[in-house]
């Protein structure tokens, strides 16, 4: 990977790697995106901040052991009960303090993403998603 991604930058492109939680999981003991991150310099962290915290991790705590870098956040909540994703604002995440975060380190975008669906279609989950994630980009852009 990071032979394709120092080829990307000399063409002006970045590679991103999107995570999910077994790169926490599979390797006791070991971190894989740590791993990553200290044996390449071309490869950024599009971070999905679910699977982080699917993982067991302390997300801002790794968050900023990583931050120089994180590119990208993929968000989504989860849900209390089933730790399954659900909408923006509906579960137990700390959103708010994640847009906080992503406007310290100036991220270009942040990524709706949701891949299970309790309650609502997906068009309208993303919608949902979209609205909840306005309000507190919003709020803490303000």
């Amino acid at each position: 990977m990071e032979r394709i991604a120092k080829r990307l930058d000399q063409e002006g492109m970045e590679l991103y790697y999107h995570n999910h939680a077994h790169e926490f999981t599979e390797i006791p003991g070991q971190d894989i995106l740590d791993y990553m991150v200290n044996n390449s310099k071309h490869i950024n962290l599009e971070v999905d901040l679910y699977w982080l915290a699917c993982s067991e991790h302390d997300v801002l705590p790794w968050l900023e052991a990583h931050k120089d870098r994180v590119g990208l956040f993929h968000m989504k909540d989860m849900h209390g009960s089933s730790r399954k994703s659900t909408e923006v604002g509906s579960g137990i995440l700390p959103i708010k303090e994640y847009v906080q975060v992503a406007k310290q380190l100036a991220l270009p975008w942040l990524i709706v993403e949701q891949e299970e669906f309790q309650l609502y279609q997906p068009l309208e989950a993303t919608a949902i998603c979209y609205r909840q994630l306005e309000a507190i980009v919003e709020e803490v852009y303000s």
